[in-house]
């Protein structure tokens, strides 16, 4: 596909220079065809007045009406005429034309050969006027009927020549500029598709790695429908539990496909804006759903899921007496949000998973941070840092969180919120870093897992800009940080 994408993409550009290049120089040749022909039109049309001219005093030619350049001129006009160096006016030959032929009616020493009259013979016809240039032989002709005489008036059409090198001369330079530009076409599709080329890997990788991931919860729903229909008189503890087993496994897939709606399209498309406004839908559905399915993992005696920005993080589910205290989401109006208690609620939720791998949790949380961002939408943001944080940092390591106002300054004119989420680990590539928030990326091989889709951070991103903020990252050898600045909200 994108073989046949760059090869329509040179032939639009090579068509268009095509189309431009020939029609400027068909101009430049059409004009000045035009504008000697012109000249030569002038010249043969005022050597006919001068004939009629003669003709309404005299009644006849006289001879030697056009003895005016008599000694500059001696031989026959056209391809044969002598060669000179140069001429003070164009040599004209002046004929009376009938059925008989031609007879030279201007001065003898400008004559037209016997072989450029006779194809002029079968050219014109008396009686008409008519005018036009005989290529062979490079004459320019004019006819005119006076006072019942047809004359016929001869120049050197001269410029045929130059004419004809001139066409040759912007032939030869549209080639080489064709040549150029299919280069530079050639060049510039490579780097024009480049961009498309890396999204269409991307997305491949990405359809590959989401229909591994569908595959599995497709066979398990599919499966434990199957043991219910075949089990109708089962107990109703049992029923339950693959019945939960079902909600999970569709769980999950809500999961990614809200993931895949919120990042696909872009804010400016209608169907963009839908698919997220389907995506909010489903995620508040989904959250309306927690608080069933911990109750129901607690019964199970199940691990309890960790939400993930890019795939599930799982965590043995800690006792009743070791549970920490974890306080309620923050009552916030739909479009600010105090990023402060959700964090300190976030943080707690990750305890479990820090204490798993054996990571030093830290924090620097300042008080009623309150930023203009749906709560739901914070509490996003939140989880896909800390997990992304949790998920990259080394065995041992440290994640730290530090949320603090910024006043307004010079460079911000707005007071801003700065959140940054802090893991030790393996750095990010230098290369890769430009690449972290782009849909369906997942880094090199030491630090990507097969968890997640590679929508996690891209999701972070459009949280952020939406707000009117923005995401970072840097990388180095003591580890990674991600830095959100968000509009603050009075």
């Amino acid at each position: 596909m994108l073989k046949k994408l760059r090869i329509k993409f040179i032939a639009i550009i090579m068509a268009a220079v095509t189309v431009i290049l020939t029609a400027v120089f068909a101009s430049i040749c059409v004009i000045n065809w035009q504008q000697n022909v012109g000249e030569l039109d002038s010249s043969l049309d005022g050597a006919l007045q001068a004939v009629a001219l003669q003709v309404s005093w005299l009644g006849d030619v006289d001879d030697d009406f056009d003895d005016e350049d008599e000694e500059e001129w001696d031989g026959e006009i056209g391809r044969h005429w002598n060669d000179q160096d140069t001429y003070r006016s164009r040599p004209l030959a002046i004929y009376r034309f009938s059925d008989d032929g031609f007879s030279l009616v201007s001065h003898p020493r400008v004559r037209v050969g016997d072989a450029a009259l006779e194809r002029a013979a079968s050219l014109l016809h008396p009686g008409e006027n008519a005018s036009g240039i005989i290529d062979e032989y490079e004459l320019c002709y004019q006819e005119k009927v006076i006072a019942g005489t047809t004359y016929v008036a001869f120049t050197e059409a001269a410029f045929l020549p130059d004419w004809k090198r001139l066409v040759l001369v912007l032939g030869l330079v549209e080639a080489a500029t064709l040549v150029v530009f299919f280069g530079v076409a050639l060049l510039f599709s490579c780097w024009a598709l480049r961009p498309v080329e890396r999204a269409w890997r991307q997305q491949r990788q990405f359809v590959g790695d989401a229909a591994h991931d569908l595959k599995t919860p497709l066979t398990v729903i599919l499966a434990n429908s199957a043991i219910l229909l075949e089990e109708p008189s089962m107990e109703e503890g049992e029923r339950a539990k693959w019945i939960r087993s079902t909600q999970a496994e569709a769980r999950g897939m809500q999961t990614l496909v809200e993931d895949m709606l919120l990042t696909m399209a872009p804010e400016d498309d209608e169907r963009g804006a839908a698919a997220k406004a389907k995506a909010s839908s489903a995620e508040a559905m989904a959250a309306e759903e927690v608080a069933f399915s911990e109750a129901a993992s607690a019964e199970a005696g199940d691990g309890t899921a960790v939400p993930a920005a890019d795939g599930p993080v799982t965590a043995p589910s800690p006792s009743a007496s070791e549970a920490p205290a974890v306080p309620e989401a923050p009552a916030a109006s739909e479009s600010v949000a105090d990023l402060s208690r959700i964090a300190q609620h976030e943080l707690l939720q990750f305890e479990s998973v820090a204490y798993e791998r054996s990571l030093v949790l830290e924090d620097a949380i300042e008080e009623h941070c309150i930023v203009a961002l749906a709560p739901a939408k914070a509490k996003r943001l939140m989880t896909i840092l800390l997990d992304n944080a949790c998920k990259y940092a080394n065995e041992g390591g440290e994640v730290r969180v530090s949320l603090e106002r910024e006043e307004a300054s010079g460079a911000n004119e707005a007071p801003q919120v700065c959140l940054r989420v802090f893991n030790t680990g393996i750095p990010i590539a230098p290369e890769a870093l430009p690449k972290v928030f782009d849909r369906f990326y997942r880094g090199d091989a030491a630090r990507t897992s097969r968890e997640g889709h590679g929508l996690g951070l891209a999701i972070a991103r459009t949280v952020v800009e939406e707000a009117g903020g923005t995401l970072g990252v840097e990388s180095d050898a003591a580890g990674t940080v991600f830095t959100a600045f968000l509009p603050e909200a009075r």
